[in-house]
């Protein structure tokens, strides 16, 4: 199986000093489809002013995207139920 990998580069400034980034949100997850890869970068086509969202204390960290979406939170919760059971079984079957 393919997984996707949307692909997108911008510049911004902070302050008077330019930087590049390439993150369209904080939680980026790979497409499982080419279409779903490319209905993710449309909102952003090639010379549109976007809004970027930066780290001020580290304004090399930006995304465009604030929100992560409804699939990192998935991920998330699958993640967090997976250790949680692996602390149990460890807890409950000490080795």
């Amino acid at each position: 199986m393919w997984i996707e990998a949307p692909k997108i580069a911008y510049i911004y400034s902070v302050n008077g000093e330019k930087y590049t980034g390439d993150q369209i949100s904080v939680a980026e997850v790979d497409s499982a489809s080419k279409e779903d890869a490319v209905r993710k970068i449309a909102p952003y086509p090639v010379g549109k002013e976007v809004e970027v969202f930066y780290n001020p204390k580290d304004p090399k960290d930006a995304v465009l995207e604030k929100e992560s979406g409804d699939m990192a939170f998935v991920l998330l919760g699958v993640l967090g139920v997976g250790l949680l059971i692996v602390g149990v079984v460890i807890w409950f079957y000490p080795m």
